[in-house]
């Protein structure tokens, strides 16, 4: 992807007429719907299919402002549900009601440096979150169900890229065992999506500077959200893989990006607006990865989605269910030392626990 898409493109998802026809008449719940992800795929399919929505979110907010925009767009095929995805009861009483029959699990905690604070909340939402709604849709046969994944769960640094990877060996394991119903679909930053560097540099040259960068080396992965909800809706017509990893090209140098968007607002660098460089923040990476090695290519189906086998060894259930039982008051070291059990590849970086790596 080059810059200037990267600045200034904006394109919307088209669902294809497969597509359409697999989703007639059905029960589609997204988990997250509120979020940037799943606000957009819940737009798509309010607008393009034929199906009933459930549209669940714990963020009051956010999810009344969706409501508010299908509204304005005279759309009532949908179902808006306040609820939080780690409450056992609320999410069988959900299941019960509305039986779905195709998930998309967009559900989760996403920003770095915070998850490195409180990796009881990644372990609860982004671990047993997925558990709970992975464990009911096994139990209630849906058709598909779809894990909106992270390319920082692979080879993880940080907590949140490890808690998502341990998201990934829980689902990946359901799908070996329930005849590839279970998909994972793991792509790079969508830009303008919340918590994307993108707004960050808006803002910060509104205000008139600095825009603040890790380091001048740093890259990253960035899909269009177009692309993104593609690789979603098309995930369920496979029957051969069980990752689907969006085609994302190189990654952007950061750097780079800063400079685009600088000379965009019609600014030069430095005269108009500084650069302040200020080192990787916890659990951040210099670079990111899309896959691991031992990951088996299946096929490049198109320019935009490569499908794998995961060649999961699952030796690890006992251990997932053991850290989905952590207690709160539990220190935070000790559960960051029970995901780097399950994840051995967890590496720390530029982080507190990195005392435990040097430990085994």
């Amino acid at each position: 992807m080059n810059l200037e898409n990267l600045v200034n493109k904006k394109t919307h998802a088209e669902v294809s007429e497969q597509v359409k026809d697999l989703l007639q008449n059905k029960v589609i719940l997204i988990t997250g719907a509120a979020g940037s992800i799943g606000s957009e795929i819940s737009k798509i399919l309010a607008q393009q299919c034929n199906c009933k929505l459930i549209l669940l979110d714990q963020a009051e907010s956010a999810l009344f402002n969706l409501q508010q925009e299908l509204r304005y767009l005279n759309l009532n095929n949908y179902s808006i549900i306040l609820g939080d995805i780690c409450d056992l009861e609320r999410m069988k009483q959900l299941f019960s009601e509305y039986a779905p029959d195709i998930i998309y699990h967009a559900a989760a905690y996403k920003h770095v440096p915070l998850m490195e604070d409180h990796p009881f909340e990644a372990v609860k939402v982004n671990i047993l979150g997925t558990k709970i709604i992975a464990d009911l849709a096994k139990q209630f046969d849906v058709q598909s169900f779809v894990l909106v994944s992270t390319d920082k769960a692979v080879n993880p640094a940080g907590v949140m890229g490890a808690s998502k990877r341990v998201a990934e060996l829980y689902v990946s394991r359901l799908n070996s065992e329930f005849n590839k119903k279970f998909k994972i679909v793991r792509f790079g930053n969508v830009p303008n999506s919340n918590g994307s560097v993108m707004p960050l540099f808006k803002e910060q040259i509104k205000k008139g500077g600095p825009l603040t960068i890790t380091d001048k080396d740093a890259t990253r992965y960035f899909i269009e959200m177009s692309s993104a909800c593609q690789l979603l809706l098309e995930a369920m017509l496979t029957d051969d893989c069980d990752l689907l990893i969006g085609h994302m090209g190189i990654a952007v140098n950061i750097y780079d990006l800063g400079l685009k968007f600088i000379n965009v607002a019609g600014l030069k660098h430095p005269e108009d607006i500084e650069i302040e460089f200020i080192g990787l923040r916890p659990g951040e990476k210099l670079h990111e990865e899309l896959n691991y090695e031992e990951e088996q290519l299946i096929i490049e189906s198109s320019s935009k989605i490569k499908r794998y086998n995961s060649m999961l060894i699952h030796n690890n259930i006992r251990l997932i269910e053991e850290l989905c039982n952590i207690k709160a008051i539990t220190p935070a070291v000790e559960i960051v030392k029970k995901i780097k059990e399950i994840v051995p590849e967890f590496i720390s970086n530029n982080s507190k626990y990195q005392m435990l790596d040097s430990e085994n």
